[in-house]
């Protein structure tokens, strides 16, 4: 139960740092 918890935190920071990086991406691209 744990380790269930541990890898629901990890990959929902994962999708939260990908989806940021996006963000900056799309609105870098729309700056420029």
């Amino acid at each position: 139960m744990f380790l269930g918890e541990v890898c629901t935190a990890l990959c929902f920071c994962c999708i939260l740092h990908h989806t940021e990086r996006f963000f900056m991406y799309s609105i870098g691209r729309r700056l420029s």
